[in-house]
C-alpha cells in the first residue's frame, strides 16, 4: 500500500508535491479546526488503518509549530498510522547543544525528546551539527540527514566559472571543504568571534586570489544575515568580482530578508545576491534538493 504524505503548512506545499510525484506516495487529507478560544483539533479525513504516514514539515519559526506537530502526531497514531515519519528539511533548535552560559538549558536535547515521543522517524537536511557527531546522540527514533553538498556543488559547477569558496567560520570547514572537492574549487575558512545576535567579528587568512575568479560565500544557515554580512565585507576587498552568497537554510522572514540586503549593501557596496535551497521556501531558492529526500524515503 503507497504511503500516505501530509503537510499542514502552506509553505511546505510545493516541497511535499515534489516529493509526493517522485515517491509516487498518496496525497492525505487533513483539517485543522481551531476552536473560539484558540484550542487546536485535527481531523483527518484519509483513513490511517495500518497506514504509513509521511509528514513533510520545515521547522523554521518552530514555536508555533511545536503542538501542531504533537497533536498532529498523536491524533494519527491513535487513528491506526502503522509508521509515522517526519521530513523536516530544516531541523530547529540545533544550534543550543550545550550551556553557554550559567542558568541555561540545552534546548537541542528537550527538542528532540519531544519529536522523538510524536514520531518514528525522522529524515532532515543538514542539521547544524556541531558539537553534536550524529543526531542520534539525542535522538531515540531512528534518523537520517540528506546532505546538499553535492547539488550545491552541481549547482555552482554550472553557474559559475573559476569559484573560489570561503566558508564564515571553523564550523563550516567539514561541509564547504566537501563542495569545494566536489567542485574542483580552492576555499578558505574564515575566523569568526560572536559577541551577540548582532555583533560579530571576522578575520580571513592571507587569500590568493586572481582576478578572473568569483567569491563564493558558503553558510549552512542564514537568519540575521550578520554573520553573511561581516564575511562578505572581510572578503570582498581581495576580488574583482563580486561575491555569491550561498545558503542551504533560508530561516529569515520577509522584513529580515528586506533589513538583511539593506544592511549588506552598505556595509559591502554591492547588492546581496544569495541563493538557496528549497528547505525553507523563499524567493531565494535556486537549488532543489526534494530528490535526495525521496531517495531517502524510497530506500
Amino acid at each position: 500500500m503507497k504511503p500516505l504524505i501530509f503537510n499542514i503548512y502552506a509553505p511546505d506545499q510545493i516541497m511535499m508535491d515534489k516529493i509526493q510525484n517522485e515517491l509516487e506516495a498518496e496525497k492525505g487529507e487533513v483539517n485543522a479546526h481551531l476552536f473560539p478560544d484558540g484550542e487546536l483539533l485535527f481531523r483527518f479525513e484519509s483513513s490511517l488503518k495500518n497506514r504509513e504516514v509521511i509528514l513533510v514539515a520545515t521547522l523554521d519559526h518552530p514555536n508555533p509549530k511545536l503542538l501542531d506537530l504533537i497533536f498532529f502526531a498523536r491524533t494519527a497514531k491513535d487513528l491506526g498510522a502503522k509508521k509515522l515519519t517526519l521530513v523536516a528539511p530544516y531541523l530547529a533548535y540545533m544550534r543550543q547543544d550545550k550551556q553557554f552560559q550559567i542558568g541555561e538549558g540545552v534546548t537541542s536535547r528537550y527538542f528532540a525528546s519531544v519529536l522523538s515521543s510524536c514520531f518514528d522517524a525522522l529524515i532532515t537536511v543538514d542539521p547544524h551539527l556541531h558539537r553534536y557527531k550524529f543526531l542520534a546522540e539525542i535522538y531515540t527514533i531512528p534518523t537520517q540527514v540528506v546532505s546538499a553538498s553535492a547539488v550545491i556543488a552541481e549547482w555552482i559547477s554550472k553557474n559559475i566559472k573559476n569559484a573560489f569558496l570561503i566558508g564564515p567560520d571553523a564550523e563550516s570547514v567539514q561541509w564547504v571543504s566537501d563542495i569545494a572537492e566536489r567542485c574542483h574549487s580552492p576555499f578558505i575558512i574564515l575566523e569568526k568571534t560572536r559577541y551577540s545576535d548582532h555583533d560579530v567579528k571576522m578575520t580571513a587568512p592571507k587569500i590568493l586570489a586572481t582576478d578572473e575568479q568569483t567569491p563564493v560565500l558558503l553558510d549552512d544557515i542564514v537568519s540575521s544575515g550578520w554573520t553573511l554580512t561581516e564575511a562578505a565585507k572581510t572578503i570582498q576587498p581581495h576580488f574583482k568580482n563580486k561575491i555569491l552568497c550561498v545558503a542551504v537554510h533560508a530561516v529569515f522572514s520577509d522584513a529580515v530578508y528586506r533589513d538583511m540586503c539593506a544592511h549588506y549593501k552598505a556595509a559591502v557596496g554591492f547588492e546581496l545576491n544569495l541563493v538557496t535551497t528549497n528547505t525553507v521556501q523563499h524567493v531565494t531558492n535556486k537549488i532543489d534538493v526534494s530528490q535526495f529526500i525521496t531517495d531517502v524515503l524510497i530506500n
